[in-house]
């Protein structure tokens, strides 16, 4: 192999690397999210099963929405 080669490969490892990396840190988040509203005793603005879908659908920004305005305070 060249030295284009391996750098283009090396290139392209790294991306795949951060790639997975970002899936892997979306997918801590939803479970974060999901976990809280488990958990919470009450949620404000939207019912539970709306958030639930809001944060499974839309990602991340449910989640986002969900922590913002669905914690009760």
């Amino acid at each position: 192999m060249d030295a284009h080669r391996i750098g283009v490969t090396l290139a392209l490892a790294a991306a795949m690397l951060l790639v997975l990396a970002a899936v892997a840190l979306i997918y801590r988040f939803v479970a974060f999210c999901l976990a809280d509203l488990a958990g919470a005793p009450v949620v404000a603005v939207l019912p539970r099963e709306t958030w639930r879908l809001l944060i499974v659908f839309v990602i991340p920004l449910g989640g986002f929405l969900y922590l913002r305005f669905g914690r009760p305070h």
